[in-house]
């Protein structure tokens, strides 16, 4: 379990770049379930002197989104816009225990019981054992229905499932290799004002050698969420999305080093769409905010491009703007990475 909560704690800093829930209009229409939808991407955003702060923020203040969602440490300030995806990703930790709990029945026999919530509410769970060994290996799956199940604070309804695609090692060790699907089905979670609800896939790769010694490759075909914050609703989506988080330890410091690609749109872009891609993978210490070093190129229409460099300090970024596509970032500023969280 140490392994996979290290793993899950590395999801490291701008990985999800953008998506945040600060600034921006409010969601698109009704769709699955009633929760609102991104509304469709038509094209590019442009990204100018005007906006290519606001730009800035939003993508690293949203990479907190996947960043942090296995426990990393952030700024105060932050608003939990992560809920539905840390808590969807906490869940792994228990599919052991859930095949472990099963009846024995014959390989390939689905079977479905009820857990109850910490606090309150349950989960249904239909858990299919392919081999009938009451281990989760390849082949095997898990899905989840919650209902106002409340555990730590944390409300969470809907739809959530974990396919294994492949596995060598013990899933329960600190020593394994895993491929896994995790769909999300209208799966939300609620703390306070904040509320996040989630849809779409992500195929995961884990490869743990101990601890403090692993890899994590993310790739999202496609994956939306809304956030409703005090009675507003901001729409943040992604596709084609790729990123490793590797985590190490090095002397007496747990480092996490991160890198990502794809798309991403939302609200917060006027609901166009940007590309992102991490030049310099970005590193920092697991108990530190920010990161140290590593740069992020954020890439909208007519070759605008906007790069961000981490400071070796970890308290500031270089932002520089090339407008006009040319290949000469005419504009920079820099900024405290805790204005743009």
């Amino acid at each position: 379990m140490q392994a996979r909560q290290a793993v899950a704690g590395a999801i490291a800093p701008i990985v999800v770049a953008l998506l945040t829930a600060c600034g921006g209009g409010g969601g698109g229409s009704s769709g699955n379930g009633g929760a609102p939808t991104p509304a469709p991407v038509q094209t590019q955003l442009a990204i100018t002197s005007g906006n290519y702060v606001g730009v800035a923020q939003q993508a690293l203040a949203a990479s907190d989104f996947v960043a942090n969602s296995g426990g990393m440490v952030v700024a105060a300030e932050t608003v939990d816009t992560n809920l539905a995806l840390r808590q969807g990703l906490a869940l792994r930790d228990r599919l052991s225990g859930w095949f472990k709990s099963a009846p024995v029945l014959a390989a390939g026999a689905e079977t479905r019981q009820v857990v109850l919530c910490g606090t309150s509410g349950s989960m249904e769970l239909t858990v299919t054992d392919k081999n009938g060994n009451n281990d989760f290996d390849a082949g095997d799956s898990v899905s989840i229905k919650a209902t106002a199940c409340v555990e730590a604070g944390v409300r969470m309804d809907g739809g959530l499932s974990f396919a294994a695609t492949s596995m060598t090692g013990n899933f329960a060790s600190a020593s394994y290799t895993a491929g896994m699907v995790l769909t999300f089905s209208d799966f939300s979670a609620s703390s306070g004002n904040v509320g996040v609800t989630g849809n779409g896939q992500m195929n995961l790769k884990i490869v743990s050698a101990s601890p403090f010694d692993n890899e994590l490759t993310i790739d999202i075909p496609s994956f939306s969420s809304t956030v409703r914050i005090a009675g507003q609703t901001y729409s943040q989506a992604f596709s084609n999305f790729h990123m490793v988080v590797t985590t190490k330890l090095v002397g007496s410091d747990f480092t996490a080093s991160t890198s990502a690609s794809g798309q991403l749109s939302g609200s917060g872009f006027d609901n166009k769409s940007i590309s992102v891609d991490t030049p310099t993978p970005f590193k920092r210490r697991v108990n530190e905010a920010n990161p140290t070093s590593g740069q992020i190129l954020i890439r909208g229409s007519g070759g605008s491009q906007l790069r961000a460099t981490a400071q070796a300090n970890g308290t500031m970024v270089l932002l520089e703007l090339d407008a006009d596509g040319n290949g000469a970032f005419e504009t920079s500023v820099s900024k405290p990475w805790s204005e743009l969280h």
